[in-house]
């Protein structure tokens, strides 16, 4: 291999865009993560050690990996995930959860720092910003959303949620708004998120409604 060749190779490796990759990652880890977490708290269907613990560690892989792909997606997740513990305490009670929030900082260590000053943030990336983390640090305060498992308004509120999520990725698609690549994997991670906690409402829901019946 020549040095050109060489050249065209390293420079292209160094450049790739990793976002639409890191937004796959990010909308497994969302998924898994509610499933994990809701299976663990409520035990929705009967199912195995083995099989919780390969959920939980295909949801911790997937995490470390895309939030490591931009300083900016690993500080505004993690940021957004502390101010959400601090309004709701109890959902970071668990092991797991504890764990995230406790050792998450190391990926700072391995993390590319050569964009923290380069956050790209228009005026269509800082609202989308704000109402995400505005969300998740006012909804666990919410009665009949935050304080309780399963209900019809966390539901709706959930449905909402993914319905705003689906509408800014469309409309980012179409060049209506200009989101920021590196907000695309959090994005992701929220739709899948959300949408998994969709399922498992309708689900319990619609049991308890059998049940009463």
């Amino acid at each position: 291999m020549d040095w050109t060749c060489a050249y065209f190779v390293s420079n292209n490796i160094v450049n790739y865009n990793y976002m639409p990759i890191a937004a796959i990652l990010a909308l497994i880890s969302g998924i898994s993560a509610k499933i994990y977490d809701d299976q663990v708290d409520n035990e929705i269907v009967q199912s195995s050690k083995r099989l919780l613990d390969i959920i939980r560690e295909l949801s911790v892989i997937t995490l470390v990996l895309f939030m490591t792909t931009d300083i900016r997606t690993l500080s505004a997740f993690y940021g957004a995930n502390a101010l959400n513990a601090i309004s709701n305490p109890a959902g970071f009670s668990g092991g797991y959860e504890l764990a995230l929030l406790l050792f998450i900082p190391l990926c700072f260590l391995v993390v590319d720092w050569s964009k923290w000053m380069d956050w790209e943030l228009n005026w269509a990336s800082s609202s989308l910003l704000f109402c995400i983390i505005g969300v998740m640090v006012i909804e666990p305060m919410l009665p009949k959303v935050g304080d309780v498992e399963v209900s019809v308004g966390k539901l709706i509120a959930r449905s909402l949620g993914v319905v705003f999520v689906c509408l800014v990725m469309l409309l980012n698609a179409w060049g209506v708004v200009h989101i920021s690549s590196w907000i695309l994997p959090f994005l992701t991670y929220t739709l899948g998120y959300l949408g998994a906690s969709v399922g498992f409402q309708a689900w319990m829901l619609s049991t308890q409604n059998n049940h009463q019946a």
